[in-house]
């Protein structure tokens, strides 16, 4: 909320209240906003929160993109090792399903 705002609570249950909150005259005046129990106070605690969400979300993209590039060095080497050894066979495939996983994630699909 802004600094020329505040909060006002009631004792009850809001499924009581007759009318519209809104416009509802107060000795303060009519409300701008209306919510239950400390839903404002949630808001500005998340509010709060997003800049420190943001900078996770972006160390994540940023471990999850270098965990794709080594997946893919990796993929490339064992397509290399497969070709003289057959234990290595089918392994390239699996990496490259794991890099197909990161690039979902990294769009913001679900798995």
């Amino acid at each position: 909320m802004s600094a020329k705002a505040f909060t006002l609570a009631f004792e009850g249950d809001i499924r009581a209240f007759e009318g519209n909150p809104l416009k509802t005259d107060t000795p303060f005046g009519r409300p701008v906003a209306s919510g239950i129990g400390d839903a404002f106070d949630e808001i500005d605690m998340l509010t709060e929160r997003v800049p420190t969400l943001e900078a996770e979300v972006l160390r994540l993209r940023e471990a999850l993109t270098e965990a794709r590039t080594d997946l893919m060095i990796c993929a490339d080497n064992v397509r290399d090792a497969a070709k003289t050894d057959p234990r290595w066979e089918g392994v390239a495939d699996k990496l490259m399903a794991r890099v197909a996983e990161c690039d979902k994630a990294l769009k913001g699909e679900t798995p």
